[in-house]
């Protein structure tokens, strides 16, 4: 981006993008950050500006040197998970355990940028059973708010756990099952987990696997892993009208 450029003065780097994401809806932060990481893909000192950005932002937010303005920490919430780097698995864990309060605030005004902030928590996680419980205990007790990353991060660390609570899934996050797994359907782990549990849903016709399976299908782009998904899961979409659904045995 034209304003943002390779310095080694951090603080005029953050403060630079802080201006840039304050006050702004998170649509025009978006095509900020696209123009951003335009530049990012293009050039390896600028991704490695980038990174360094987000790292001295989180940091500073723990330390307290800066004021923690909403509508800027999900501008770099969304930034971070742009860039996903495992660089950012010690700070962005850091910020986690200080931020326990908008956790359990449904209406905290830090609740759309820790959506984000969680899920790179959940990807850039070692395996422990801290973790597993830090996510088992969110998606148990947690709002429905953060059901969608919560299955995340229990995949992360027990995919087999988190498969086998599929059906919970759709039922606790039924009314936007589509957005929760577009964001989050990429960077699950053993996804073949799924399939036999999909598939006897599908044969015994419940919904939740239905929908489910409707779902994911569409957001594979790739032929071959979309085929071997219908084949393992007897999932078969079909498309009348408009309209893709379930085309049932």
């Amino acid at each position: 981006m034209k304003d943002l450029e390779l310095t080694e003065d951090l603080d005029d780097a953050v403060r630079c993008l802080s201006i840039q994401f304050f006050s702004e809806t998170e649509d025009k932060q978006q095509s900020i950050i696209k123009e951003i990481m335009e530049k990012y893909n293009s050039s390896k000192d600028f991704s490695d500006l980038v990174k360094s950005c987000v790292i001295h932002y989180f940091s500073s937010l723990i330390e307290d040197t800066i004021e923690p303005e909403p509508s800027v920490i999900l501008g770099f919430a969304n930034l971070a998970w742009a860039s996903l780097s495992f660089k950012y698995s010690d700070v962005i864990s850091s910020y986690v355990k200080n931020s326990y309060p908008v956790l359990i605030n449904y209406d905290h005004p830090l609740k759309y940028a820790f959506n984000k902030i969680l899920g790179i928590y959940a990807i850039t996680s070692k395996k422990s059973d801290k973790a597993e419980k830090f996510w088992a205990d969110l998606w148990q007790e947690g709002f429905d708010y953060w059901h969608g990353i919560a299955f995340l991060g229990l995949n992360r660390q027990n995919p087999q756990l988190a498969a086998s609570k599929l059906e919970q899934f759709y039922q606790k996050y039924t009314y936007s099952s589509d957005k929760a797994l577009e964001l989050i359907w990429p960077h699950l782990k053993n996804r073949a987990s799924f399939f036999p549990i999909l598939k006897k849903g599908i044969e015994t016709k419940s919904y939740w696997a239905e929908r489910l399976c409707d779902i994911v299908q569409k957001l594979i782009n790739d032929a071959d892993e979309k085929k071997k998904f219908l084949e393992e899961t007897g999932y078969k979409p079909y498309t009348y009208s408009g309209y893709s659904g379930y085309s049932g045995a």
